[in-house]
């Protein structure tokens, strides 16, 4: 029994086993292993010290094939956490990370890491868990879903000491990876989060509700996370004034997509925040915002002067191409759903990015088609080009070929189609 769980113990417990395999005079190989364990947990610590201060990749990846025998489960997720932030991140000085990823995922060293990580993986604390979870996400690692399914069971079972940060960091990480959680890791870590809602910051607040936000239509309803929406949401408004601009944006898009909206004064001090400098948003955030307005706000949203800032900034940005096809159109909609009408100009550009692809056929998204067409049918000054109609013919009629092909749908005559 001992030997199988001296992964559990930490150094008292270790020499505790030692001191007493000596004392009752086992056989040299238990002792031996004992007094190893407590020289390997030693190196371990020295080991972690060197990890944390790694500034390279190379190095990192040069002990572990070094020093794989010293390696314990925090010295494993502290290195894949650190090859992570160095590959995704450039350091000050640096023009580029240390390492690109299609190199570090060939690398047999890193794939000797990943070996130890999903071998420890079911004795990582939450801490460590969260830290690979962060790494797995950023460097969109493809994943084997047995080893999250490994570590969500983890996080499951250790939730109920953790940290808000490693809560939040945990549901980021697997929504971003595609995993779908289990009612017991949800329940485990909701539990947690209600008990510790006053001590989150602001970015585990805008992780934990992206999370969900990402999550809400595959749970049913008696997983939907109501309670620690709202917590999280009262957390919020108490520390709003901590919240960057991007912060808010996303905060605003979660809130929307769970349909958990706040009160007017919040929505207008977020819309008048946000907009204060539209230049400290990406183009998902800017059209991400505003299609949140579209669902939680109101005709007098629409009609501010904040609201037309942001407004034509994503018409700037439509008309270079730093916006998405979908987040175009939601911005078509939100107008429509508010009563606004943007610029003649600013309304082209964003029709031409979502249906003017130069050259190219591939299809909109369908959601994106409903969108923008309903929208620009609200505007009075606007109004498709011949050019257009006929993209959005096209684009309607692979989609009703799609839905034939997905359903077999077959049509009692060419005209019905």
């Amino acid at each position: 029994m001992v030997e199988g769980g001296v992964q559990q113990l930490d150094k008292v417990g270790l020499e505790h086993r030692r001191w007493a395999y000596h004392k009752m005079a086992l056989p040299s190989e238990y002792r031996m292993k004992a007094a190893l364990s407590i020289r390997l947990l030693d190196r371990a610590k020295d080991l972690q010290g060197d990890l944390m201060d790694a500034s390279d990749v190379e190095f990192i990846l040069t002990m572990v094939e070094e020093q794989e025998e010293v390696f314990n489960k925090v010295n494993a997720s502290t290195a894949l956490h650190r090859v992570a932030r160095l590959t995704t991140q450039r350091l000050p000085g640096q023009l580029r990370p240390t390492m690109e990823r299609s190199t570090l995922f060939g690398d047999e060293r890193f794939q000797t890491l990943m070996s130890m990580v999903d071998r420890m993986a079911g004795e990582m604390s939450m801490q460590g868990v969260s830290n690979v979870l962060w790494a797995l996400a950023r460097l969109d690692y493809p994943t084997d879903e047995a080893l999250l399914e490994a570590l969500a069971a983890r996080a499951g079972s250790q939730a109920a000491s953790a940290e808000p940060k490693n809560l939040s960091t945990t549901l980021w990480a697997l929504a971003v990876l595609g995993h779908k959680p289990r009612s017991k890791l949800l329940k485990s870590i909701s539990e947690r989060a209600l008990a510790v809602a006053h001590d989150f910051r602001s970015p585990d607040v805008v992780n934990m509700l992206w999370a969900y936000a990402r999550w809400v239509r595959y749970l049913p309803p008696s997983d939907r996370p109501t309670p620690v929406v709202q917590a999280m949401l009262d957390q919020a408004v108490s520390t709003m004034q901590s919240y960057t601009p991007y912060q808010l944006a996303n905060l605003s898009w979660s809130l929307a997509m769970l349909d958990c909206p706040p009160a007017p004064r919040v929505l207008e001090y977020v819309l008048q925040t946000v907009a204060s400098e539209p230049s400290k948003l990406d183009g998902t955030a800017l059209t991400h915002v505003l299609w949140a307005y579209g669902v939680m706000g109101s005709p007098h949203n629409g009609a501010s002067s904040d609201f037309s800032k942001l407004l034509r900034e994503s018409g700037r940005r439509a008309g270079a191409s730093q916006v998405g096809r979908t987040g175009a159109a939601g911005v078509l909609w939100a107008c429509g759903r508010l009563g606004v009408e943007p610029d003649a100009k600013d309304t082209a550009f964003l029709v031409d990015r979502i249906y003017s692809q130069k050259g190219s056929q591939k299809t909109v998204d369908p959601q994106a088609l409903v969108h923008s067409v309903w929208g620009v049918s609200t505007f009075e000054n606007y109004s498709f080009d011949e050019k257009t109609k006929k993209e959005v013919i096209r684009n309607l009629s692979e989609l009703v070929r799609y839905t034939r092909t997905r359903f077999e749908i077959r049509p009692r005559t060419q005209e019905s189609v």
